[in-house]
């Protein structure tokens, strides 16, 4: 995909701010405990809240089609880690709420891009503020997009499917999150994986805080199947 309509004042304007807050002896410790081939400046995200404010407080918002050509050529760009945070805020920002109303071909598109190229439980999980509105305002395709990835080859897609209504509190389906679940959990040769485990108990942990006594019978129900790190994640905060 190309990025004819990237607003490169705006991405020329987020590098120029990043390195100027930037603290160099944050850099190492930040990638160090990131894991991360891609290097950091040193912007903590106070940091880069205050190198991105001033600018889209005169950008933004942007329209469709720039929005994410300019959050393509930011990520697909990136030389530092911080520009990829920089990609997802924009994309995440108030102004542009009603963009994820509506599962747009072209947004999907780059939202999985995002996902499989990110590959890392910062950036996938940042994501949940994409798909969760997405499934809130357009269900009917979300919901059997979500079903697949929750049973794909990629992990990072599954967790995504899994994570997605983590906000929802009340409004959660737990039904459907059970059905995102699922496929992650013994037999599935990917039910060992660590990001999966713990995603699968952050899922549950959340929906506790409004409805504990439905996660507890899903955990006794499933013991077997759910790892001792996501039932201890899941009950966390639940009174025994």
């Amino acid at each position: 995909m190309n990025t004819p309509n990237a607003d490169m004042h705006l991405v020329t304007g987020l590098r120029e701010n990043l390195r100027a807050v930037a603290v160099e002896e944050n850099a190492a410790p930040m990638q160090a405990y990131m894991k991360s081939e891609m290097p950091f400046l040193g912007c903590t995200k106070p940091l880069r809240v205050q190198a991105c404010k001033p600018l889209y407080a005169k950008r933004l918002p942007l329209d469709f089609d720039c929005l994410l050509d300019t959050v393509a050529h930011l990520w697909r760009n990136a030389t530092y880690r911080e520009e990829r945070y920089c990609a997802l805020t924009l994309l995440h920002h108030k102004k542009h709420a009603g963009y994820l109303h509506k599962a747009d071909d072209r947004l999907l598109a780059l939202l999985e891009e995002l996902v499989v190229t990110g590959a890392w439980w910062d950036y996938v999980d940042e994501m949940t503020n994409s798909f969760g509105p997405l499934l809130t305002h357009d269900a009917d395709t979300m919901r059997p997009l979500l079903l697949q990835w929750a049973a794909c080859d990629n992990m990072w897609k599954r967790r995504t499917a899994i994570l997605c209504q983590l906000r929802f509190k009340q409004a959660t389906d737990f039904a459907f999150m059970q059905a995102c679940i699922d496929p992650s959990l013994p037999p599935s040769p990917m039910a060992g994986e660590f990001f999966l485990r713990k995603g699968i108990g952050w899922a549950l942990r959340e929906y506790a805080k409004t409805n504990p006594a439905a996660v507890t019978d899903y955990v006794r129900r499933n013991e077997k199947r759910l790892s001792p790190l996501t039932r201890r994640e899941a009950l966390k905060h639940v009174k025994s």
